[in-house]
């Protein structure tokens, strides 16, 4: 399970639901609770529709503006619930468990972006009036969710070695010159088969909601209110993007755009796209410093204690300080067998493998002995540096990020696949609900 790239759409999510509350307890208004949705055997309450209507209401009070609630809205709500409702079913029957330890480590890194104290965000969640055991549930709803995606998408994603050199045989050059973009997005969406009216209507309908951004509306307001894509209720956001990574017809109208501006809303066959570009970062040529290393490891043991391991090899450090001969010292002493015979030489290693396998601040590093004895969790180093250089790593990012790229583009194709597959395998009834037809 990969629990970053599981955490970052759970924060997405829950950045939508921090300012959203319960229906005040006070609300003499609320109805009475009924089935709106059967989905395999579990329900979808008229509640739960209600409170997520109730959490944009919140984001709209929050940033006074107006709030609309639409049948339009409360359809595509409803759909969103039942599409969650399907994929905790197959967690379950997965076995998938989201223990308390991911859920506080999620709360911590949340309250962290919010610049709180997981109290603090409590305080605000229960001030606001919502219950803080609700919220760690609905984090465990979307953590299980997440999990299930990745679980049930990610293993259909295989990306080969071929692929790789022949995406970068077609389009190698551009990626390394191509931006990445911050994107957000709303979808003015199309019927299949849809009439030259119906067209010209969304097209409109997609000029109208661009007019009233430029106006002063809220680019996530409007993506939360209007928008018929996935991201919707995350405000539209899509996440950085590689330029190559889009659509051809996306790519050419995006390229040229500079951070901070609008598309004009672009055709698809699902309907018109108003792309918000809101930062970029240019790709560049990346170096990273390589150390040429020799070491000497000394081990404590049930018959040499630390203090004593760490007088033997001060001992050493002095001679090697004093002109003593590194290669000879390391054959003699190094408790690490595959570098001692070899003069201790472990080769060439980069700064970050360096700093992480020996704890060492490799700003400062400079060829020579090291003048102080180092810790890891081996035992006790010398280190000499032998020899640095910079390496031009260039090809491995273009690699690695033509991966992500072909990696990404398929996840996202099979994830839509899936979604649709097992929205129609679903046994839903509408007992009490009737369904706006868009």
């Amino acid at each position: 399970m990969n629990i970053k790239n599981i955490q970052y759409r759970v924060f997405l999510f829950v950045a939508c639901f921090i300012w959203g509350a319960n229906i005040s307890q006070g609300n003499t208004n609320v109805l009475l609770d009924y089935v709106v949705a059967s989905v395999n055997g579990g329900v979808v309450l008229k509640s739960d529709v209600e409170r997520r209507i109730n959490e944009v209401h919140k984001k709209f009070e929050k940033n006074n503006r107006i709030f609309e609630i639409t049948p339009e809205l409360e359809n595509q709500i409803l759909e969103k619930l039942i599409s969650e409702t399907i994929q905790h079913q197959i967690g379950k029957r997965l076995g998938i468990e989201i223990d308390d330890g991911l859920i506080n480590e999620t709360l911590a890194r949340l309250a962290k972006t919010q610049g709180m104290t997981i109290r603090s965000l409590k305080n605000t969640i229960e001030e606001s009036g919502d219950k803080f055991i609700r919220y760690r549930r609905a984090i465990q709803r979307e953590l299980l969710i997440s999990a299930v995606q990745e679980r049930e998408v990610l293993k259909k994603v295989k990306i080969t070695e071929f692929e790789v050199e022949r995406f970068l045989q077609t389009t190698g050059g551009q990626v390394v010159t191509a931006p990445d973009l911050l994107l957000s997005q709303i979808v003015v969406k199309l019927p299949n088969k849809p009439s030259p009216a119906k067209i010209k209507n969304a097209e409109l309908r997609a000029y109208a909601i661009k007019k009233a951004i430029l106006d002063g509306s809220s680019f996530e307001e409007m993506a939360i209110r209007y928008s018929d894509a996935p991201e919707s209720r995350r405000g539209g956001d899509l996440g950085w993007r590689n330029l190559y990574e889009l659509n051809p017809k996306f790519m050419q109208e995006l390229k040229n755009l500079p951070k901070e501006s609008l598309s004009n809303p672009i055709r698809s066959p699902g309907g018109f796209h108003i792309v918000w570009v809101r930062d970029r970062r240019e790709s560049l040529k990346e170096e990273v410093k390589e150390f040429y290393i020799r070491h000497i490891l000394f081990k404590p043991n049930a018959i040499r204690s630390f203090s004593e391991t760490r007088k033997i090899a001060q001992i050493i450090l002095e001679k090697l300080l004093t002109g003593a001969d590194f290669e000879n010292l390391a054959i003699q002493h190094s408790e690490h067998s595959l570098s001692a015979s070899k003069g201790g030489s472990i080769g060439w290693i980069r700064e970050n493998q360096l700093s992480q396998s020996f704890n060492v601040d490799t700003k400062n590093l400079r060829q020579g002995i090291v003048n102080n004895l180092i810790e890891s969790q081996f035992g006790l180093h010398i280190l000499e540096v032998d020899d640095i250089k910079k390496v031009d790593i260039s090809q491995e990012k273009i690699k690695q990020k033509a991966f992500k790229i072909l990696k990404d583009r398929k996840y996202a194709e099979n994830l839509e696949s899936w979604l649709r597959e097992i929205r129609s395998t679903a046994y839903v009834e509408f007992p009490e609900f009737k369904r706006i037809n868009n």
